[in-house]
C-alpha cells in the first residue's frame, strides 16, 4: 500500500509482462484493525498484572498468620506463575516496561549458592534439604514475585489489599489479646507470643513510616484521613504488644525507635520538604514524645521476667556462650544450612531443649560458617 504523499503507479513484474497497479488515492488505514488486538493484549496484561500485585499481597498477608501454610503456597504458586506469564509476553513482543530481576538478587544468589552446598558437609542432610526449600527456594521465588507485583502501578494507587492488610491487622491484634484475657498463649492461626512479636516488630515500622511520612509533608487531604487509620492501627499494636508476656519485641521496638529518630532528624536537616513540619518547637515535642515512649518501654522490657536479675540469668546468654564454642569447632563450613543443625547437641547441654542460637547471626555461623555470615551481611546491606 502506498502513503497518500506517494501517489504513483506501481508496476508489478507477473510472468515477464509489466501490469500497472490502479494508484491509490486515499490509503487505507488498516493499522486500526490491528490496534484491536494490541488493545485486547495491552487489556490482558493488565488483568494479568493486577491479579498477581493482589496474589502477592495475599502472600504476604497470609504470612502474617503462622498456622495458614497452605494459604500461603497457594497465593505463592499464583502469584510465581502469573509474574512468569508477565515477563515472558513482555520478552516476547520485545518491550522493557517491567524489572525483571530485583537489585540484590545477585546477593540473594551467592547466599542461596552457598547454602546449597552445605548440605553436603550437614550434620543431618535430610534436615538441610527440606530446610533449604522453605528458606531459600520458597522465599527466593516470594522476593521475585513480590518484586514484580510491586511494579504494577495501579497497586500503589489504591487497592482494597490496603483494607485486607488493616482488617488482616485487627485480627491479629484482637488474637493477641483474647489470648492475654483467656490465659491462652498458643490461641487459633497466630500460635503464640514468639509469632506475634515477629509480626510486630516488622508491620509496626511500616505503619511508622507511613506516619513520617505525613509528618514531613508528603500526605494529601485523602492521605491524612488515612493517617488517622494509621494511627490506631499503631496504638491497637501497642495494645496486643503489652498484652503478650515478651521482653523481646519492647527491645526490638526501643531500637528502632531510636533508628526512627536518628533518620527522621537527618531528613528534618535536609529539608527534603518544605510543607513538612511548620515549627521546629513542634518537631522537638514529637522527638520529646517519642523518646518518652521509648522510657516506658525500656520500663515495661525491664518489668518483664523479674528485672534485671531475669536479664542476667536468662537463658539465651549461656545458650549463645555454647553457641560460639560450636561456631570455634567448625568456623568457616559451620555444620550445614537449617535451623537446629546443631540442635542433638543444644539439647543435650541444657535442660529445657533448644532447637536454635535464639540469635540470627549465632545461627547463620552456626549453619553456614563465618563465610557464609560474611554474604548473609553482604545480602542484608544489599
Amino acid at each position: 500500500f502506498f502513503s497518500s504523499r506517494r501517489r504513483h503507479t506501481r508496476y508489478i513484474s507477473v510472468t515477464g509482462v509489466q501490469t500497472c497497479a490502479l494508484p491509490i488515492s486515499k490509503p487505507m488505514n488498516f493499522n486500526r484493525f490491528l490496534v484491536i488486538p494490541s488493545a485486547i493484549a495491552t487489556m490482558t496484561a493488565m488483568w494479568i498484572a493486577k491479579i498477581q500485585s493482589v496474589a502477592a499481597a495475599g502472600f504476604l498477608l497470609a504470612s502474617l498468620f503462622s498456622h495458614t501454610v497452605a494459604l500461603r503456597l497457594l497465593f505463592l504458586s499464583l502469584a510465581v506463575i502469573l509474574a512468569l506469564t508477565l515477563v515472558l509476553t513482555e520478552a516476547k513482543h520485545s518491550r522493557t516496561v517491567l524489572r525483571y530481576l530485583p537489585p540484590a538478587m545477585p546477593a540473594f544468589l551467592l547466599w542461596a549458592l552457598w547454602s546449597g552446598a552445605s548440605i553436603f558437609w550437614s550434620l543431618e542432610p535430610d534436615r538441610a534439604d527440606k530446610e533449604f526449600r522453605n528458606e531459600i527456594i520458597y522465599a527466593g521465588l516470594a522476593y521475585w514475585s513480590c518484586f514484580i507485583a510491586g511494579q504494577y502501578a495501579g497497586l500503589r494507587r489504591k487497592s482494597f489489599v490496603i483494607g485486607i492488610l488493616l482488617v488482616s491487622w485487627v485480627l491479629l491484634c484482637t488474637i493477641s489479646i483474647k489470648a492475654f484475657l483467656t490465659h491462652n498463649p498458643h490461641l487459633g492461626w497466630h500460635g503464640g507470643p514468639g509469632m506475634h512479636s515477629s509480626v510486630l516488630l516488622v508491620v509496626m515500622p511500616c505503619f511508622l513510616g507511613w506516619q513520617t511520612l505525613h509528618l514531613l509533608g508528603y500526605s494529601n487531604d485523602q492521605g491524612q484521613r488515612f493517617n488517622r487509620v494509621v494511627s490506631c492501627m499503631l496504638a491497637l499494636g501497642v495494645a496486643s504488644a503489652v498484652a503478650i508476656d515478651s521482653r523481646t519485641v519492647w527491645i526490638g521496638f526501643i531500637l528502632q525507635g531510636l533508628l526512627w529518630i536518628f533518620l527522621v532528624t537527618g531528613w528534618r536537616k535536609q529539608s527534603l520538604n518544605p510543607h513538612g513540619v511548620a515549627a521546629e518547637r513542634s518537631f522537638a515535642r514529637l522527638i520529646f514524645v517519642t523518646l518518652g515512649v521509648l522510657a516506658i518501654a525500656l520500663f515495661v522490657a525491664y518489668q518483664r521476667r523479674d528485672g534485671l536479675e531475669g536479664i542476667v540469668s536468662d537463658g539465651r546468654l549461656s545458650l549463645w556462650q555454647e553457641a560460639l564454642r560450636y561456631i570455634a569447632g567448625q568456623p568457616w563450613l559451620g555444620y550445614g544450612f537449617g535451623r537446629g543443625s546443631v540442635r542433638p547437641a543444644l539439647e543435650g547441654a541444657f535442660t529445657v531443649g533448644q532447637m536454635h542460637a535464639h540469635n540470627l547471626f549465632l545461627e547463620v555461623s552456626l549453619q553456614t560458617g563465618i563465610t557464609g555470615l560474611v554474604l548473609f551481611l553482604f545480602l542484608l546491606g544489599s
